[in-house]
């Protein structure tokens, strides 16, 4: 009969450690999925951003557009949280071209509370293009309902910018 005693509490305890290891198992697990969620929702506003920066700077770069000093506003349709964490975006047209004559836009976008995870987004944009580096990063926790991207456009270069 102790046989049959020692071997209940043996395989209880492997049970109940088995029980223990799989819920910590699955937590990791679902954080993972859940790091991974975030990550894709940042990579998609970073996205939208980066190629309606490039669009509009077809747009104002075409021969359609008026000559002269001028500025275009489009509203950005992105969120004001992603799944309850507050972000920010950032935009940065570094001064090194490759190849010459083209620049590149990246636009980047990193949860508040959680500054490690983030995704950015880079696309090509003409060399005639800067972005104004008081204006070129918002705290979606600080803005209004509307963002929007503003292009200055003067003789020679094209302004970008962020307003609220």
């Amino acid at each position: 009969m102790p046989q049959v005693a020692t071997t209940h509490v043996i395989l209880t305890s492997a049970l109940v450690f088995a029980a223990l290891i799989f819920m910590l198992g699955t937590s990791v697990y679902a954080g993972y999925i859940m790091d991974l969620r975030l990550e894709m929702q940042l990579r998609n506003t970073a996205y939208y951003i980066a190629n309606l920066a490039q669009q509009l700077y077809l747009v104002v770069n075409s021969s359609d557009f008026p000559a002269g000093p001028q500025e275009l506003t489009k509203l950005l349709n992105i969120p004001a949280d992603i799944e309850g964490h507050l972000y920010f975006i950032n935009a940065d047209i570094p001064d090194v071209t490759y190849p010459a004559g083209i620049k590149n836009l990246t636009v980047t976008a990193a949860l508040i509370n959680r500054p490690l995870l983030m995704s950015s987004a880079t696309v090509p944009i003409g060399d005639n293009v800067d972005w104004d580096p008081i204006l070129n990063s918002i705290d979606m926790s600080r803005r209004a309902m509307v963002l929007k991207i503003a292009i200055l456009k003067e003789p020679s270069r094209l302004l970008f910018s962020f307003k609220v």
